[in-house]
């Protein structure tokens, strides 16, 4: 069976299968319109300060923004004013404008913050009968990307053709019974 029910690792903690989790940043995101005077073609990612930030345009005048920041200010973009401080912190020196045509955007949606969070297997992401694959086998943090983290998986390389996955899944079905 092919364990695959992603972040929250369903078949993986059904199986005995523990993952060690760690917290590298703060992340925040939401939808702006009224983007007046930024390129609908343009993406905008880089750091200054201590946020990375991100800005995808989705056409019509509107935008994804992304800030991620040190988990020390948990709370800098919660409660009263969040929007406001959030929208506030794409006054940077590196964007067109400082930034203008993104802080007097509107808000089109709610903030939403979360930690970003990278989990990796205590052991091999297999036990018999059971392969663990994509977020379940192992996730980074958004800024490192998601989906199946082969190299914190420490998956054998041909996990990603089909033959290899099927050798993987006798491999292990094979060291957990005790074969070679």
């Amino acid at each position: 069976m092919l364990g695959a029910t992603g972040r929250g690792c369903t078949v993986g903690r059904q199986v005995g299968i523990t993952m060690r989790n760690s917290m590298h940043h703060w992340g925040g995101g939401m939808m702006v319109e009224d983007m007046a005077g930024w390129p609908p073609d343009v993406q905008a990612m880089g750091t200054e300060g201590d946020v990375m930030f991100m800005v995808f345009p989705q056409g019509y005048g509107r935008a994804r923004l992304y800030l991620n920041f040190p988990t020390a200010n948990k709370h800098r973009y919660r409660g009263p004013g969040g929007v406001e401080r959030f929208m506030a912190a794409f006054e940077l020196e590196c964007l067109p404008d400082r930034g203008k045509a993104v802080t007097e955007a509107t808000p089109a949606g709610p903030l939403s913050v979360w930690p970003s969070v990278s989990s990796v297997p205590e052991g091999p992401p297999l036990t018999e009968g059971v392969v663990l694959i994509g977020d379940e086998a192992g996730n980074a943090d958004t800024v490192l990307g998601t989906g199946p983290v082969l190299r914190h998986a420490r998956l054998p390389h041909g996990l990603r053709h089909p033959a290899g996955l099927l050798r993987l899944v006798a491999l292990g079905v094979r060291a957990v019974r005790g074969g070679a």
